[in-house]
């Protein structure tokens, strides 16, 4: 039987007197905790940020946003565990958009890029380059556009790190780092404290998402469905293709 039981993922003291040969009373099995995969993993994803972040003499992060699940929730998840004021979201213009289906779909996302940071009241840092391919003496093939791109953006989050005195968090998954390990060594930088979904598999996302969004409504509804799942997973794909 439960006598006493102290909240769960946050500090507290409890002090519970138990006096030898007494049945004390115990508590109501409606008032013990239950466990919820979503909100403890929640939780404990929370706290990890939290003590990795200061842990590393930091106040501060920087989240790369793309429009995509992984990094919006990512975003979500620093403003819940330190702060809005404490988390700095980096966009990236894409320069590889050469059809007007690419241009609608690339304006979208950047308009989802925005909306997301004013959601969470978070400063917005955006970034453009040029077509990566006229930055290398020689051509380089379709294939690598993608990785250089990713090198750029490392760039710039490094940059943008050392002048706030933060610390930079990445959106890598555990289905990332299993099939895409070149992607997460180009994607790192020397300020990368810690990937808080390392150990999580892509497809976990949507359900965390959706716990998030019941707690209020952060993310877009397109965010946080099967088919964003299905598009990061076709960019982990091609990746490892080429």
């Amino acid at each position: 039987r439960v006598m006493a039981a102290a909240p769960c993922f946050e500090e507290g003291m409890v002090v519970q007197e138990v006096r030898r040969g007494e049945m004390g009373e115990s508590l109501d099995t409606q008032r013990l905790p239950r466990f919820q995969r979503e909100e403890w993993l929640w939780e404990a994803l929370r706290i990890f940020v939290r003590d990795t972040v200061a842990a590393r003499g930091f106040t501060r992060v920087v989240v790369p946003l793309e429009g995509d699940l992984p990094t919006s929730l990512l975003a979500a998840l620093a403003v819940d565990a330190l702060g809005p004021r404490n988390v700095v979201g980096m966009g990236f213009g894409r320069s590889d958009v050469f059809t007007p289906q690419q241009e609608t779909r690339e304006r979208e996302r950047v308009e989802r890029v925005r909306a997301l940071a004013a959601t969470l009241n978070i400063q917005l840092v955006e970034r453009d380059h040029e077509d990566v391919s006229r930055w290398m003496d020689r051509d380089v093939p379709a294939r690598d556009v993608g990785r250089l791109r990713l090198g750029i953006n490392a760039l710039y989050l490094a940059d943008i790190a050392h002048e706030l005195d933060a610390c930079v968090l990445s959106s890598i998954t555990k289905t990332d780092a299993a099939l895409a390990p070149a992607s997460l060594l180009a994607a790192s930088t020397p300020r990368t404290v810690c990937a808080p979904f390392g150990d999580i598999y892509l497809t976990a996302l949507e359900f965390l998402a959706r716990y998030r969004n019941r707690i209020s409504p952060v993310l877009s509804a397109s965010t946080v469905s099967l088919s964003a799942v299905e598009d990061h997973m076709v960019r982990i794909v091609s990746e490892v293709v080429s």
